[in-house]
Protein backbone atom coordinates (compact mmCIF):
# COMPACT_ATOMS: atom_id res chain seq x y z
CA UNK A 1 0.00 0.00 0.00
CA UNK A 2 1.16 3.40 -0.98
CA UNK A 3 2.77 5.82 1.74
CA UNK A 4 0.72 8.59 1.01
CA UNK A 5 -2.75 7.26 1.04
CA UNK A 6 -2.72 6.95 4.49
CA UNK A 7 -1.36 10.39 6.06
CA UNK A 8 -1.50 10.55 9.94
CA UNK A 9 -0.39 13.92 11.68
CA UNK A 10 -0.48 15.77 14.99
CA UNK A 11 -2.02 19.31 15.55
CA UNK A 12 -1.24 21.67 17.98
CA UNK A 13 -3.02 25.28 18.25
CA UNK A 14 -2.20 27.99 20.69
CA UNK A 15 -4.92 29.06 23.25
CA UNK A 16 -6.99 31.89 21.58
CA UNK A 17 -5.66 30.96 17.93
CA UNK A 18 -8.83 32.03 15.40
CA UNK A 19 -7.32 30.85 12.17
CA UNK A 20 -9.65 28.41 10.83
CA UNK A 21 -11.83 28.75 7.87
CA UNK A 22 -14.44 26.37 6.50
CA UNK A 23 -13.30 23.39 4.07
CA UNK A 24 -13.41 20.55 3.68
CA UNK A 25 -11.15 17.14 2.20
CA UNK A 26 -11.02 15.10 -0.55
CA UNK A 27 -10.00 12.35 1.60
CA UNK A 28 -12.06 11.10 4.62
CA UNK A 29 -10.88 12.44 8.29
CA UNK A 30 -10.76 11.46 11.43
CA UNK A 31 -9.91 14.01 14.01
CA UNK A 32 -9.24 12.63 17.67
CA UNK A 33 -8.80 15.57 20.22
CA UNK A 34 -6.21 14.70 22.91
CA UNK A 35 -7.37 17.76 25.01
CA UNK A 36 -9.18 20.73 23.49
CA UNK A 37 -12.16 23.11 24.28
CA UNK A 38 -14.48 24.88 21.67
CA UNK A 39 -16.87 24.33 18.83
CA UNK A 40 -16.83 22.24 15.72
CA UNK A 41 -19.37 23.30 12.52
CA UNK A 42 -20.26 20.37 10.71
CA UNK A 43 -22.41 20.70 7.73
CA UNK A 44 -23.96 23.58 9.41
CA UNK A 45 -24.68 21.71 12.67
CA UNK A 46 -22.64 22.61 15.78
CA UNK A 47 -20.79 20.58 18.20
CA UNK A 48 -19.36 21.64 21.55
CA UNK A 49 -15.75 20.03 21.37
CA UNK A 50 -13.92 18.42 24.65
CA UNK A 51 -11.12 16.65 25.69
CA UNK A 52 -11.20 12.56 24.19
CA UNK A 53 -13.75 13.72 21.50
CA UNK A 54 -13.59 11.57 18.33
CA UNK A 55 -14.65 13.43 14.83
CA UNK A 56 -15.20 11.85 12.04
CA UNK A 57 -16.08 13.77 8.41
CA UNK A 58 -17.00 12.41 5.03
CA UNK A 59 -14.93 13.57 1.62
CA UNK A 60 -18.06 16.05 0.96
CA UNK A 61 -18.72 17.76 4.82
CA UNK A 62 -17.52 21.47 5.19
CA UNK A 63 -16.71 21.96 8.82
CA UNK A 64 -14.49 24.20 10.56
CA UNK A 65 -13.75 25.03 14.10
CA UNK A 66 -15.62 28.59 15.15
CA UNK A 67 -14.14 28.72 18.59
CA UNK A 68 -11.42 27.83 20.77
CA UNK A 69 -11.21 28.11 24.43
CA UNK A 70 -8.97 31.31 24.82
CA UNK A 71 -7.26 29.70 27.61
CA UNK A 72 -6.84 25.82 26.29
CA UNK A 73 -4.07 24.23 24.24
CA UNK A 74 -5.90 22.20 21.15
CA UNK A 75 -3.82 19.03 20.41
CA UNK A 76 -5.24 16.22 17.86
CA UNK A 77 -4.60 13.85 15.90
CA UNK A 78 -5.82 13.76 12.27
CA UNK A 79 -5.77 10.78 10.05
CA UNK A 80 -6.46 11.22 6.41
CA UNK A 81 -7.50 8.32 3.72
CA UNK A 82 -9.35 8.35 0.35
CA UNK A 83 -12.80 6.78 0.12
CA UNK A 84 -11.03 3.83 -1.84
CA UNK A 85 -8.91 2.50 1.16
CA UNK A 86 -12.93 1.63 2.38
CA UNK A 87 -13.24 -0.61 -0.60
CA UNK A 88 -10.39 -3.13 0.23
CA UNK A 89 -12.17 -5.15 2.33
CA UNK A 90 -15.20 -5.60 -0.19
CA UNK A 91 -12.49 -6.69 -2.87
CA UNK A 92 -11.51 -9.16 -0.60
CA UNK A 93 -14.20 -10.34 0.80
CA UNK A 94 -17.03 -9.53 -1.87
CA UNK A 95 -19.83 -12.06 -0.33
CA UNK A 96 -18.32 -10.17 2.92
CA UNK A 97 -22.45 -8.37 4.34
CA UNK A 98 -19.78 -6.56 7.02
CA UNK A 99 -17.39 -5.47 4.29
CA UNK A 100 -20.04 -3.85 2.34
CA UNK A 101 -21.65 -2.35 5.27
CA UNK A 102 -18.64 -1.12 6.25
CA UNK A 103 -18.05 0.76 3.01
CA UNK A 104 -21.67 1.79 3.04
CA UNK A 105 -21.32 3.33 6.22
CA UNK A 106 -18.80 5.45 5.60
CA UNK A 107 -19.49 6.65 2.07
CA UNK A 108 -23.19 7.10 2.28
CA UNK A 109 -24.52 10.36 3.41
CA UNK A 110 -25.91 10.82 6.82
CA UNK A 111 -24.70 7.18 7.77
CA UNK A 112 -23.20 8.12 11.26
CA UNK A 113 -22.94 10.97 13.49
CA UNK A 114 -19.47 13.26 13.43
CA UNK A 115 -18.97 13.21 16.67
CA UNK A 116 -18.38 10.18 19.57
CA UNK A 117 -17.56 11.55 22.88
CA UNK A 118 -16.01 9.09 25.67
CA UNK A 119 -19.53 8.74 27.74
CA UNK A 120 -21.54 8.35 24.27
CA UNK A 121 -19.46 5.76 22.98
CA UNK A 122 -19.09 3.91 26.46
CA UNK A 123 -17.15 0.38 26.76
CA UNK A 124 -16.19 0.98 22.68
CA UNK A 125 -14.10 3.75 23.73
CA UNK A 126 -10.93 2.98 24.60
CA UNK A 127 -10.43 0.23 21.97
CA UNK A 128 -11.04 2.92 19.73
CA UNK A 129 -8.82 5.49 20.43
CA UNK A 130 -6.00 2.43 21.09
CA UNK A 131 -6.77 1.81 17.66
CA UNK A 132 -6.11 4.91 16.22
CA UNK A 133 -3.10 5.56 18.45
CA UNK A 134 -1.58 2.43 17.21
CA UNK A 135 -2.34 3.30 13.43
CA UNK A 136 -0.09 6.69 14.83
CA UNK A 137 2.79 4.34 16.18
CA UNK A 138 3.17 2.76 13.25
CA UNK A 139 3.10 5.31 10.71
CA UNK A 140 5.51 7.42 12.83
CA UNK A 141 8.01 4.45 13.64
CA UNK A 142 7.77 3.67 9.69
CA UNK A 143 9.39 0.11 10.65
CA UNK A 144 8.91 -2.95 8.16
CA UNK A 145 5.07 -3.22 6.91
CA UNK A 146 3.86 -0.19 8.75
CA UNK A 147 1.44 1.10 6.41
CA UNK A 148 -0.09 -2.38 6.69
CA UNK A 149 -0.78 -2.27 10.25
CA UNK A 150 -1.57 1.41 10.25
CA UNK A 151 -3.96 0.15 7.72
CA UNK A 152 -5.10 -3.14 9.70
CA UNK A 153 -5.50 -0.51 13.04
CA UNK A 154 -7.47 1.96 11.29
CA UNK A 155 -9.92 -0.65 9.65
CA UNK A 156 -10.37 -1.82 13.33
CA UNK A 157 -11.20 1.30 14.61
CA UNK A 158 -14.05 2.00 11.91
CA UNK A 159 -15.66 -0.90 12.42
CA UNK A 160 -15.61 -0.38 16.00
CA UNK A 161 -17.19 3.00 15.35
CA UNK A 162 -19.73 1.05 13.18
CA UNK A 163 -20.46 -1.02 15.69
CA UNK A 164 -21.42 1.36 18.30
CA UNK A 165 -23.30 3.24 16.17
CA UNK A 166 -25.50 0.28 15.17
CA UNK A 167 -25.66 -1.18 18.52
CA UNK A 168 -26.78 2.27 20.25
CA UNK A 169 -29.07 3.29 17.02
CA UNK A 170 -27.61 6.36 16.35
CA UNK A 171 -26.83 5.83 12.73
CA UNK A 172 -30.18 4.18 11.49
CA UNK A 173 -30.74 5.42 7.95
CA UNK A 174 -33.88 4.77 5.56
CA UNK A 175 -33.62 2.32 3.41
CA UNK A 176 -33.53 4.42 0.07
CA UNK A 177 -30.20 5.50 1.66
CA UNK A 178 -28.05 2.68 1.10
CA UNK A 179 -27.35 0.65 -1.68
CA UNK A 180 -29.95 -0.30 -4.45
CA UNK A 181 -31.79 -3.40 -3.19
CA UNK A 182 -31.52 -6.85 -5.16
CA UNK A 183 -27.97 -6.45 -6.03
CA UNK A 184 -26.31 -9.64 -5.42
CA UNK A 185 -22.80 -9.89 -3.80
CA UNK A 186 -20.98 -10.07 -6.67
CA UNK A 187 -22.41 -7.18 -8.54
CA UNK A 188 -21.81 -4.96 -5.41
CA UNK A 189 -18.31 -5.76 -5.14
CA UNK A 190 -18.07 -5.23 -9.04
CA UNK A 191 -19.36 -1.99 -8.39
CA UNK A 192 -16.97 -0.96 -5.48
CA UNK A 193 -14.39 -1.95 -7.90
CA UNK A 194 -15.54 0.16 -10.49
CA UNK A 195 -15.74 3.12 -8.35
CA UNK A 196 -12.69 2.42 -6.90
CA UNK A 197 -10.73 2.39 -9.90
CA UNK A 198 -12.11 5.87 -11.20
CA UNK A 199 -11.52 7.34 -7.59
CA UNK A 200 -7.49 6.20 -7.92
CA UNK A 201 -7.50 7.55 -11.69
CA UNK A 202 -9.40 11.21 -10.81
CA UNK A 203 -6.77 11.49 -7.79
CA UNK A 204 -3.52 11.02 -10.28
CA UNK A 205 -5.07 13.14 -13.32
CA UNK A 206 -7.68 15.60 -11.32
CA UNK A 207 -5.92 18.80 -13.41
CA UNK A 208 -6.06 16.53 -17.04
CA UNK A 209 -9.55 16.63 -19.29
CA UNK A 210 -11.23 14.46 -17.96
CA UNK A 211 -13.62 12.00 -19.82
CA UNK A 212 -16.98 11.08 -18.33
CA UNK A 213 -16.91 8.32 -21.41
CA UNK A 214 -13.21 7.48 -20.50
CA UNK A 215 -14.35 7.37 -16.75
CA UNK A 216 -17.18 5.00 -17.71
CA UNK A 217 -15.10 2.54 -19.20
CA UNK A 218 -12.31 2.71 -16.59
CA UNK A 219 -15.89 1.46 -14.33
CA UNK A 220 -17.22 -1.38 -16.68
CA UNK A 221 -20.58 0.28 -16.16
CA UNK A 222 -22.72 2.56 -18.48
CA UNK A 223 -22.94 6.25 -18.21
CA UNK A 224 -26.21 6.40 -16.56
CA UNK A 225 -25.26 3.83 -13.79
CA UNK A 226 -21.57 5.25 -12.85
CA UNK A 227 -23.34 8.32 -12.04
CA UNK A 228 -25.59 6.92 -10.31
CA UNK A 229 -23.54 5.12 -8.49
CA UNK A 230 -20.86 7.55 -7.84
CA UNK A 231 -23.14 9.40 -5.83
CA UNK A 232 -24.37 7.17 -3.67
CA UNK A 233 -20.49 5.75 -3.04
CA UNK A 234 -18.66 8.92 -2.98
CA UNK A 235 -22.15 11.16 -1.70
CA UNK A 236 -21.61 14.09 -4.42
CA UNK A 237 -21.86 14.20 -8.41
CA UNK A 238 -19.37 13.27 -10.63
CA UNK A 239 -18.47 16.81 -11.42
CA UNK A 240 -18.33 18.56 -8.17
CA UNK A 241 -15.99 15.85 -6.83
CA UNK A 242 -13.86 16.75 -10.11
CA UNK A 243 -14.04 20.62 -8.95
CA UNK A 244 -13.09 20.10 -5.23
CA UNK A 245 -10.54 18.07 -6.17
CA UNK A 246 -9.34 20.21 -9.14
CA UNK A 247 -9.32 23.44 -6.26
CA UNK A 248 -7.58 21.08 -3.62
CA UNK A 249 -4.93 21.11 -6.12
CA UNK A 250 -5.15 24.91 -6.68
CA UNK A 251 -5.37 25.83 -3.29
CA UNK A 252 -1.73 23.96 -2.35
CA UNK A 253 -0.28 26.30 -5.21
CA UNK A 254 -1.37 29.18 -4.52
CA UNK A 255 -0.26 28.57 -0.33
CA UNK A 256 3.12 26.85 -1.29
CA UNK A 257 4.35 28.75 -4.67
CA UNK A 258 4.66 32.12 -5.82
CA UNK A 259 3.17 31.10 -9.38
CA UNK A 260 0.53 33.63 -10.70
CA UNK A 261 -3.08 33.27 -10.71
CA UNK A 262 -3.07 32.62 -14.43
CA UNK A 263 -0.34 29.60 -14.09
CA UNK A 264 -2.09 27.92 -10.96
CA UNK A 265 -5.26 27.98 -13.08
CA UNK A 266 -3.40 26.07 -16.28
CA UNK A 267 -1.87 23.84 -13.65
CA UNK A 268 -4.71 22.92 -11.89
CA UNK A 269 -6.86 22.10 -14.93
CA UNK A 270 -8.34 25.13 -16.16
CA UNK A 271 -8.09 27.10 -19.04
CA UNK A 272 -8.60 30.60 -18.19
CA UNK A 273 -8.86 32.58 -15.19
CA UNK A 274 -12.61 33.46 -15.14
CA UNK A 275 -13.78 29.78 -14.92
CA UNK A 276 -11.21 29.20 -12.43
CA UNK A 277 -12.37 32.19 -10.35
CA UNK A 278 -16.17 31.70 -10.32
CA UNK A 279 -14.92 27.32 -9.57
CA UNK A 280 -13.04 28.08 -7.04
CA UNK A 281 -14.73 30.61 -5.22
CA UNK A 282 -17.86 27.90 -5.38
CA UNK A 283 -15.85 25.76 -3.20
CA UNK A 284 -14.09 28.08 -1.47
CA UNK A 285 -16.04 31.16 -1.28
CA UNK A 286 -13.25 33.25 -1.79
CA UNK A 287 -11.50 34.08 -4.91
CA UNK A 288 -7.88 32.91 -5.77
CA UNK A 289 -6.05 36.14 -4.70
CA UNK A 290 -8.37 36.78 -1.32
CA UNK A 291 -7.49 32.95 -0.43
CA UNK A 292 -3.83 33.67 -1.09
CA UNK A 293 -3.87 36.26 1.09
CA UNK A 294 -5.83 35.24 3.99
CA UNK A 295 -3.44 32.50 4.19
CA UNK A 296 -0.45 34.87 4.50
CA UNK A 297 -1.70 37.07 6.66
CA UNK A 298 -1.65 39.79 4.06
Amino acid sequence: MPRDLLKIYNVVSAPGRREFYPHYHSDLEIAYFRTGRGVYSVTGREYQIGDGDIFIFSNNEIHKITYVDPETETRALNIHFPARLLLMPLSLFPESGAARELSEFYLSSGSRPNRITREGAGRFYEDIVSSLLEAEREMSERCDGAELLAYQALVRALVLIKRLCRESDRSARDSDSSLPSGLSPKRIAAANAGIAAVLEYIDGNCTADLSVTELCRISSMSRSNFERMFRRFVGVPLSDYIRRRRVDAATNLLVTTDMTILDVALAAGYHNTANFNKQFRAVTGKTPGEYRREFHGA
